[in-house]
């Protein structure tokens, strides 16, 4: 863990330091754009661009034009260079937020109904697409409230698209290589942590990367409705109300699952969500399991 963070925080000085040195150069080209629209607008040039030929006053417009072609490249790597800042952060955020849990844990009781899992390598073999029944869940197994009972009733299920599209964003813009995702590798139905090594634009499919901790991580090709970014910084407008059916990456495993949102994520509580996972159960009883924000997104229905 202190290999982790040290690491981690290595690498966010690292990119606070690109980003310095983007700014600076970024900030040069944007004081020469204005010296220059100033000089083309004053009206002293105008009179002397009067008696020249067309060919200069195109000289100067086209200078002006590969600057803001500059500055527009620029802000692009700022951009880049924010979210990989941004993600470093987050995840520097939880891992400290990881080790004081880690310490409450060890030094008070565990709260009834609550409960850290064992850790695990292998995934889940319970599939992770939605029943057929939108009124079946773990829930109705174990004797508990139904999904439809826990709000995931079926006009709500009819907006599920839309909800997913709003709490996505745009689905057309582009993961970028290095985004963490949960992505369909399999017939099996089973969703993964993976990470996008590149964007196949001939294809249009993505190349990702397996997250599992094995030596040799595989690769697959997938289709872009089979790859779901992960949120990157939390977002409180886009928080998963409780009783919300959704997918999430089940504790110390690299798989996602269905689950039921048992407690909304909020600053309080470090951003985690308490789920109730399908077919979860611990000396027969139903158990609610911390989730950071960054592991939970809409219920896929893609088959």
């Amino acid at each position: 863990m202190a290999t982790q963070h040290v690491k981690l925080s290595k690498d966010l000085c690292s990119g606070l330091q690109e980003f310095r040195q983007l700014r600076k150069s970024n900030n040069e080209v944007q004081r020469k754009i204005n010296i220059t629209q100033e000089k083309l607008s004053s009206g002293a040039f105008q009179e002397v661009l009067s008696g020249q030929e067309d060919s200069s006053i195109d000289t100067e417009y086209n200078d002006l034009r590969e600057m803001y072609q500059t500055a527009l490249e620029q802000s692009k790597k700022e951009q880049d260079v924010l979210f990989l800042i941004c993600t470093k952060l987050q995840d520097l955020i939880e891992v400290a937020h990881g080790e004081e849990n880690k310490m409450e844990t060890t030094s008070d009781n565990k709260q009834p109904g609550i409960t850290e899992p064992p850790l695990k390598k292998q995934k889940k073999n319970t599939p992770a697409t939605p029943t057929a029944n939108p009124t079946v869940s773990a829930g109705t197994r174990s004797g508990k409230k139904t999904v439809q009972e826990a709000g995931e009733s079926a006009n709500k299920q009819k907006k599920r698209t839309d909800d997913a599209d709003t709490y996505l964003g745009n689905t057309e813009d582009l993961l970028k290589p290095g985004e963490k995702v949960a992505a369909k590798a399999s017939d099996s139905g089973d969703w993964i942590l993976g990470s996008v090594v590149k964007y196949l634009a001939d294809k249009k499919k993505y190349e990702i990367e397996d997250e599992d901790d094995d030596s040799n991580r595989k690769r697959y090709k997938l289709n872009k409705r089979l790859v779901v970014g992960l949120p990157r910084l939390f977002d409180a407008s886009k928080v998963f109300p409780k009783g919300s059916q959704v997918l999430a990456m089940f504790p110390n495993t690299t798989t996602f699952y269905p689950a039921i949102v048992d407690r909304e994520p909020n600053k309080q509580n470090n951003f985690f969500y308490m789920l109730r996972f399908e077919d979860d159960e611990e000396d027969g009883k139903v158990v609610s399991r911390k989730v950071t924000h960054k592991h939970v997104i809409p219920m896929q229905n893609v088959r």
